[in-house]
């Protein structure tokens, strides 16, 4: 990949993490094993930085127990246990 399309990738996905309320990671272990998500991990730490909520879903232990992935992040094991704690941030005080 040349570096004005690398720089092009990364800016917009730097602009996009700025527009969010929240970064919702999905990190499963078949992936991981695979290659590393270098771009989802760049994602988390600015989301982090920004002080924007970062949910991680992952069966993967050695994510879930990464300090800078554990203490950056909510960690769920399941996507609906994510989506209702989610539901409970950005929803209405009852």
């Amino acid at each position: 990949m040349n570096s004005e399309k690398s720089k092009r990738i990364i800016t917009k996905n730097f602009m996009d993490v700025k527009r969010c309320d929240g970064i919702l990671a999905l990190l499963p272990k078949e992936i991981n094993e695979r290659r590393p998500s270098y771009g989802t991990t760049f994602e988390i730490a600015w989301g982090y930085v920004l002080q924007k909520p970062v949910w991680i879903i992952t069966d993967d232990d050695f994510v879930r127990n990464h300090p800078l992935m554990k203490y950056s992040s909510m960690m769920f094991k399941e996507m609906d246990d994510a989506i209702d704690h989610i539901n409970v941030i950005f929803g209405e005080y009852l």
